[in-house]
């Protein structure tokens, strides 16, 4: 973990000091962001802020997490935050959303409309009706773990005195421990993971807390392709890009995470080219969920980006001035509307004027697709020229 931590408060003690003193963030960290060089984080070079909200023996008050995500909000901008990793929860108590004691929804209510992704870990009581608070949360995308590798057979505590075991493990099933119900999210590998330790070795650890960050780390990766996405556009990519998996405690199908699509699904555009009169520059738009969707592509020079959309997002038009440009593969009308290819990609070219005097202005995509339902998705991005 060696240059990832980037700061932090520690809750518990009221100091700028957020050292681990019981081993449960070292273990979680090592998920995100371990540099080793064969036992890799799912994003090692992410910067990670620590902020400790639960004590030496592991636990903690609801009013110290809620005092966290505040930090968090209030320090998103100078830190870049984009992700809130939390393996915590409440321990013997589950929930379903109509029974969610809401103990801290308004701090993960204004983290997620600021597009800061929560993440939770489901518990550990090997529920299958219900998960633990604050998982359970309608802003958090709750997780449980699965196995990753053949195991043979596992025993776990499940508090109370109780026990589970899993026999006959292999990859994809869901752990006996994991609370899991209908309204789960998402499902990660948190069984048998080896992470970094207190002692400086590398330790095997279970828990649903071992799962989530491994989202956690995903979506770190996610944001870095597309800083601007909400928190429900990432949601929705991790659970269409997600492996289904049955579990035949429950009879459900759960999706887990597969990284490696989920950053690939990410829509985003990206710029070839050097902006300067008499030059071409290239932009690449790509959405690989929504092959053959209509793209309307509208660049402009000005101090205002466009046309307001009730959900914040601008449609990219300025009256005062038009460059000309196209849309490929497959342009339907004036060359700005058309349609992306099979893989979900298209590129527009936009041609500079060879007049001097240009001053930096930015290309505005709001991603505006139109679906057989007639809403409107809109998934805002800009490049700097």
């Amino acid at each position: 973990l060696a240059g990832a931590y980037a700061g932090g408060y520690d809750f518990v003690n009221n100091d700028p000091d957020p050292m681990d003193d019981h081993g449960h963030g070292t273990a979680t960290a090592g998920v995100i962001a371990s540099n080793h060089s064969t036992r890799r984080g799912i994003s090692p070079k992410v910067n990670l802020l620590a902020i400790k909200v639960l004590d030496s023996t592991g636990w903690g008050y609801f009013s110290g997490i809620a005092a966290g995500i505040n930090w968090c909000v209030t320090n998103k901008n100078l830190y870049n935050i984009s992700v809130i990793s939390m393996s915590l929860g409440t321990v013997g108590l589950t929930y379903t959303p109509s029974t969610s004691p809401g103990y801290i929804d308004p701090a993960l209510q204004i983290a997620y409309n600021l597009h800061i992704a929560p993440v939770a870990s489901s518990g550990n009581e090997g529920s299958l009706t219900e998960i633990s608070y604050p998982a359970v949360s309608p802003y958090v995308m709750s997780t449980a773990a699965s196995y990753d590798s053949n195991l043979g057979t596992q025993q776990f505590p499940t508090g109370n005195n109780s026990t589970c075991t899993d026999v006959n493990i292999t990859p994809n099933m869901i752990s006996c421990f994991s609370n899991r119900a209908p309204f789960l999210d998402l499902v990660a590998p948190g069984s048998s993971i080896s992470s970094t330790s207190l002692s400086g070795n590398f330790v095997p650890g279970s828990g649903t807390s071992m799962a989530a960050p491994h989202v956690s780390g995903t979506i770190a990766l996610m944001k870095q392709r597309n800083p601007q996405m909400t928190v429900a556009q990432i949601e929705n990519i991790l659970k269409t890009t997600g492996v289904p998996i049955y579990d035949n405690a429950t009879g459900l199908t759960f999706p887990r995470i597969n990284a490696l699509n989920a950053v690939r699904a990410v829509p985003f555009i990206k710029k070839t080219g050097t902006f300067y009169p008499g030059n071409t520059v290239q932009i690449e738009i790509s959405d690989p969920l929504n092959p053959g969707n209509l793209y309307f592509v509208l660049l402009s020079l000005g101090n205002y980006p466009g046309m307001p959309l009730p959900n914040g997002l601008v449609i990219p038009i300025n009256p005062d001035f038009l460059f000309g440009f196209s849309i490929q593969q497959s342009p339907i009308f004036v060359n700005n509307i058309g349609g992306l290819n099979s893989s979900g990609k298209a590129t527009a070219t936009l041609y500079l004027p060879n007049i001097t005097g240009l001053e930096t202005f930015t290309v505005y995509s709001s991603f505006i697709t139109a679906n057989s339902s007639l809403d409107i998705e809109a998934i805002g991005n800009s490049i700097t020229l």
